[in-house]
């Protein structure tokens, strides 16, 4: 993101007549690394679950949002989103 707002900046300093060249344009943008997403298995996620008491009204509710979560495969904002 800083790389491209650095770009962009040269960009409008050419356009406005400050540089005579954006030398930016000359590198490329640097190489992000693979992110490794851990992911919970069917175990994992059975040992989690077990944790809540889901006579309370809060933990009913986290119960269901991460039992949710696991079975759509949602992300929490997307989840949130939801209306």
């Amino acid at each position: 993101m800083v790389y491209i707002s650095f770009r962009q900046s040269l960009e409008y300093a050419v356009s406005v007549g400050i540089l005579d060249i954006n030398v930016s344009m000359k590198t490329k943008s640097i190489p992000k690394g693979k992110a490794v997403v851990a992911y919970w298995n069917k175990k994992q996620f059975e040992k989690v679950i077990s944790q809540f008491c889901i006579d309370d009204y809060h933990e009913y509710f986290c119960f269901m949002m991460i039992w949710f979560y696991f079975m759509t495969g949602v992300r929490v904002g997307e989840a949130l989103a939801l209306k």
